[in-house]
This record gives structure tokens, C-alpha cells and sequence, in this order.
């Protein structure tokens, strides 16, 4: 099976490569890199977004959906929380953060879970009394974070779960 799907993909890309399908004709305008749809990516996270959330935020946090949880794993193949929390502060902010969410948390300005904004960070207590799982607020309550379970997802702060593992809100300087 493995081998068909390879032959079909390798064909696929042979057929194409002829093709003007993944090129630009001359003079054509790059395509507008901050314009995000919002009604796609309102589908894809499950709620409705407001249309006002930062698009490189957006399109970041769409591109980790679905990546399965690896502990210790730090790519698009696997990635804990923190990691996952760590690559898109790089990518969106150029910040670079720490890579545990102890310290994570432990560089993080406490505040109120009311006033969070986009890109604010929400600390959990899952196993134990220390901060052990972080996730980054998208909008309206929503955070992207890696569970263990079922790897890089979105929920929301007020689940049961969540608000019964919650330790507290934070904010990176950016």
C-alpha cells in the first residue's frame, strides 16, 4: 500500500511539474500575505472568530492544528505544550521564550484571566500543585494548546476541565 501511494504521489508530482499550476505568470502580484479569511479559519478552530484577531497569529495557529503530542518533541512531526508555545512566539512575535512551562510561566506577568488579550498565555495544574501544561489565548477564551491526549487543539478556558485545572493567566512582554 505504501508503495502505490508513493507511486500515485510521485506521478502526481511528474504530471504537474510541467504545468504553470504553482507559478505566477509574469507581473502577476504576490498574493496579499496579511489577508486571512476569517470564515475558513472561524470552521477550522471550531468558533466564530471576530474578524479583528492578528492574521499571522491566525495562520500560525492553523498550521499546528492537528499535530499529534510527542513529549519532549519540538516540530510539526510531534510537540509538547510548551514547544508548541515556544515555536509560535518565535514565529509570530520573534520572542524567544523558555522551553518548560515551569519557566515559562515563572517569565510570565501575572494577570487577571478577564483581561487577557491575544497571545496572553493560560497556566494549568494537571498532575500535581506546579504549573505543568500552558496553552495561548486566541480570542473570546479560545486557546491553542498540545494535549496529551489529543495533540495540538483548541479549547476553551471555561470547559470544566480546563477551568478546573487553571492556575493563572499570563502575559510575555512583546
Amino acid at each position: 500500500m505504501k508503495r502505490y501511494t508513493l507511486f500515485l504521489f510521485l506521478s502526481l508530482i511528474l504530471i504537474t511539474s510541467g504545468c504553470n499550476l504553482f507559478r505566477r505568470a509574469p507581473g502577476e502580484p504576490q498574493p496579499e500575505t496579511s489577508s486571512v479569511d476569517y470564515d475558513r479559519y472561524s470552521k477550522a478552530f471550531g468558533y466564530e472568530l471576530s474578524g479583528n484577531e492578528n492574521p499571522e497569529l491566525i495562520k500560525t495557529v492553523d498550521s499546528w492544528l492537528g499535530v499529534p503530542y510527542k513529549y519532549g518533541g519540538c516540530s510539526k512531526h510531534g510537540t509538547d505544550c510548551s514547544c508548541l508555545i515556544r515555536n509560535i512566539f518565535q514565529d509570530v512575535y520573534g520572542i524567544e521564550i523558555p522551553r518548560r512551562s515551569e519557566d515559562i510561566a515563572n517569565k510570565a506577568k501575572k494577570i487577571s484571566k478577564n483581561k487577557v488579550t491575544a497571545g496572553d498565555l493560560f497556566f494549568f495544574e494537571i498532575s500535581g500543585d506546579k504549573v505543568s501544561h500552558v496553552g495561548l489565548h486566541i480570542s473570546q477564551g479560545y486557546f491553542v494548546h498540545a494535549s496529551s491526549s489529543n495533540g495540538v487543539m483548541i479549547n476553551h478556558i471555561e470547559e470544566n476541565y480546563y477551568r478546573n485545572k487553571f492556575s493563572f493567566a499570563g502575559r510575555i512582554e512583546k
